[in-house]
């Protein structure tokens, strides 16, 4: 299957895509949230809305928290995600329900209350 492509604007994001945060040491999937109306063989597409921990990304999915300096007695954690606003990057001109889609030129930032700095969550696979 071909995917869809919006240009310059990217490719959009459907139910399932696989997203990584820069502070994880393992990939994560990203669920459509509860306003999705819109199809893509079969899939829901994500908007820039779809930014919600438990709903849109999975608690702890991350893997182990690479952000926190090594210490050979304590393990790493847990890369507990916590979103900082929402998906940034250019709007697209596709929407739902008035909302510009998700594309895999989005980003959002996170971080961790055991890290110092910020991390960035990117689309690794659209899903399509």
């Amino acid at each position: 299957m071909n995917k869809v492509i919006f240009g310059p604007q990217g490719i959009a994001v459907v139910d399932g895509a696989v997203c990584k945060c820069s502070f994880g040491s393992a990939p994560n999937k990203l669920s459509h949230g509860l306003n999705s109306t819109m199809d893509l063989a079969g899939k829901k597409v994500l908007t820039i809305d779809d930014a919600r921990v438990s709903l849109n990304i999975p608690t702890s999915a991350f893997g182990l928290c690479n952000g926190i300096p090594p210490t050979p007695s304590i393990p790493k954690p847990p890369c507990d995600v916590m979103i900082i606003g929402s998906w940034v990057g250019e709007p697209s001109a596709i929407k739902v329900n008035g909302v510009s889609i998700l594309t895999d030129k989005h980003q959002i930032l996170c971080n961790n209350a055991r890290v110092t700095g910020v991390g960035t969550i990117t689309i690794e696979n659209t899903g399509q």
